[in-house]
């Protein structure tokens, strides 16, 4: 009796978490409204590498940022993301990359002050506060995304999402399906420590 009970929970916890890891990768690649023209573009940083070498990850990212940017001229693109295990800060290092690729420094804004999701939102919805801007576009890994637009909603912002569709940890399978995994208690935790 008691080893079915153990089967029962264990197979309950597996269909539980398994339908939320798809339910967050549904959110992540789409479909996704446009973003209204008024909006900024919010890069949420990711990891850099020893040397001030940014990780593919945050490469995609960005790539992805400075594209958005470039097609329909958003008055802002927004990096976001303090210093990691190695410095710059992340968002330094989007800018970086943002004016090497000619996007106009005027245009660009950074917040180096957060370390997580939830920090990212609070401090570019502080950032963008003073400009008049109500409205997000956020740019991420697909997995990512369902996690952030509930924390940039919750500063009261109008979010939409770009999924980066080309991010290492979306093209491949084993890699996908880890990080949408792992996206689940992420989420939880997040929602539980409001």
């Amino acid at each position: 009796m008691r080893s079915h009970r153990l089967l029962l929970a264990t197979t309950s916890i597996a269909l539980v978490w398994g339908g939320a890891a798809v339910w967050v990768d549904r959110v992540g690649v789409g479909p996704h409204a446009a973003r209204p023209p008024s909006c900024a573009i919010v890069v949420p940083g990711a990891r850099v590498d020893e040397g001030g070498v940014p990780s593919a990850t945050l490469e995609a990212r960005v790539r992805q940022g400075i594209a958005l940017k470039r097609a329909d001229q958003a008055a802002w693109l927004v990096f976001s993301g303090g210093v990691g295990e190695h410095p710059p800060a992340e968002a330094e290092i989007g800018r970086a990359l943002a004016l090497e690729a000619g996007v106009p420094e005027r245009e660009v804004l950074v917040e180096t002050a957060s370390h997580s999701t939830r920090e990212n939102a609070r401090e570019t919805a502080r950032l963008l506060a003073g400009r008049g801007v109500g409205c997000v576009q956020v740019v991420s890994d697909p997995y990512h995304l369902a996690r952030a637009r509930w924390a940039f909603e919750r500063e009261g912002l109008s979010v939409s999402l770009a999924p980066v569709l080309d991010a290492p940890r979306h093209r491949s399978w084993p890699l996908r399906l880890w990080w949408t995994a792992r996206e689940v208690p992420a989420f939880v935790k997040m929602i539980l420590s409001e």
